[in-house]
């Protein structure tokens, strides 16, 4: 949804009665606020007969012109990230087309967010060969620029070569005022027994240009601290105000809920554990942020008593 309420809704069907053969297919549904109604028919973004669309993506800016990205498999039977975008200055979605990077291996799970002036960043896994020829997987990042109307190339924002894991899951969410965005994922390093970490990476739009590693769950290999320790961190929830404000919530394997903060311009505090029960055991965890930079996490607890939910917020 936009600043301004409008919205766009995304999601993936197989199409059999009126698609002779079968396609797979990326739908979307716009919604007008000034109307205050979803603007019929659906829309097909892309036609895929022998391979499943997967994890659709949308972000939309405050004129109402949207981004779409979703996983595919490409011509080598690879699974590529393709897009889609709609113009609001002439009511049409464009074609879809390859976003990540051909040469490399397979490329999943991809999120997108866009500031007020029509500006967005994107983010997924993606698996690439070392000089050695062995496999791992990174996070690779691509921005697209309103003005000119056209992605820039892709990039590596992080990876972790010492020991081929994987990062999963992303998530990036952008400062509308101000174009600064936080991405996070959740890293597993391999071979076991090292555990996950959450982390992440802060882009600057005054540089533009990627900078800050955040590493978010306190767990510590004291052979490397930056890998996972004995408590691995869960996948990041992410939230950001207008202003640049960003928090990280995330619920650890030691069964506890936790958040760091980062006050625009600066690096993001130390973890901070928020209240639980004893002995109980946390779940899902989830949160956001108001205008003024006061962030609000909930999160399930699992006790002997049965589940209860849980709020925390910081001032």
């Amino acid at each position: 949804m936009s600043s301004t309420g409008d919205a766009v809704f995304v999601w993936t069907t197989l199409c059999k009665t009126l698609c002779k053969p079968a396609e797979h297919r990326v739908m979307a549904m716009r919604y007008a606020v000034a109307t205050n109604r979803w603007i019929q028919p659906p829309v097909p973004l892309n036609s895929a007969r022998d391979t499943p669309s997967l994890w659709p993506a949308a972000a939309l800016d405050a004129n109402g012109n949207a981004l779409v990205q979703w996983q595919q498999a490409d011509a080598r039977r690879t699974q590529a990230i393709h897009g889609s975008s709609y113009n609001a200055d002439t009511f049409q979605w464009c074609g879809d087309a390859i976003l990540s990077r051909t040469n490399y291996g397979a490329a999943s799970t991809p999120a997108i967010a866009m500031d007020a002036s029509g500006n967005a960043l994107a983010v997924w896994p993606q698996r690439f060969s070392t000089l050695t020829g062995d496999e791992m997987q990174g996070i690779d990042a691509r921005r697209y620029d309103r003005e000119s109307n056209a992605w820039q190339p892709a990039e590596r924002i992080d990876s972790h070569i010492s020991d081929y894991g994987g990062m999963f899951n992303p998530s990036i969410v952008v400062a509308t005022n101000t174009g600064d965005a936080l991405a996070g994922w959740l890293y597993i390093p391999h071979p076991p027994p090292l555990t996950g970490a959450a982390e992440g990476r802060v882009y600057l739009a005054a540089k533009e240009a990627w900078d800050i590693r955040p590493r978010f769950d306190r767990s510590v290999d004291p052979n490397n601290p930056r890998l996972g320790g004995t408590v691995g961190g869960g996948y990041p929830v992410l939230a950001s105000d207008p202003a640049g404000d960003q928090v990280a919530f995330w619920a650890q394997s030691d069964h506890t809920a936790w958040a760091s903060y980062l006050y625009a311009p600066g690096n993001f505090r130390p973890p901070e554990p928020l209240r639980s029960a004893p002995g109980a055991v946390v779940g899902a965890i989830t949160g956001a942020i108001d205008l003024n930079g006061h962030a609000t996490a909930v999160w399930l607890e699992t006790a002997a008593d049965g589940d209860s939910l849980w709020v925390a917020r910081y001032q």
